[in-house]
Order: C-alpha cells, then structure tokens, then sequence
C-alpha cells in the first residue's frame, strides 16, 4: 500500500480509525493492512481537509501531490 500511495502520512494512517469511529476498538495490524483503513483514511482525510474527494481524486492525490 505504502509502495503505490507514496503520499500517505504514515502517523495519520495509524490514527484515523480512532479519529473518525467512536467505538472503543483496539484495531490489530492487519487491519491497517486492508482496503479497509483505505477508505477510512479517505474520511480522515476528507475531514481534516474540510473537501470531498472521489476515489479517483484520493487516489491521485496520494499517488501524485507531494505532503507539505
């Protein structure tokens, strides 16, 4: 995953599912491993952004636009 979305902030990655589901869950490394977080890193992200993004959008973004 890291390898395709060269652009995902790794902290970030490993906090969105406790920042966007407010079940008290201890999530396990395989779930950081599938599409899953995937997409729950887009709702993270389309939160702290204040944006909506496409799938196609998402994608691009992490694949292309460099993190300041």
């Amino acid at each position: 995953m890291f390898k395709v979305y060269k652009n995902i902030n790794i902290d970030e990655w490993f906090v969105a599912p406790y920042k966007i589901y407010s079940e008290k869950v201890q999530y396990d490394l395989k779930y950081y491993t599938l599409m899953r977080n995937y997409n729950t890193y887009r709702l993270y992200r389309q939160k702290k952004d204040n944006r909506k993004y496409t799938p196609k959008e998402f994608s691009d973004l992490l694949k292309n636009k460099v993190e300041k």
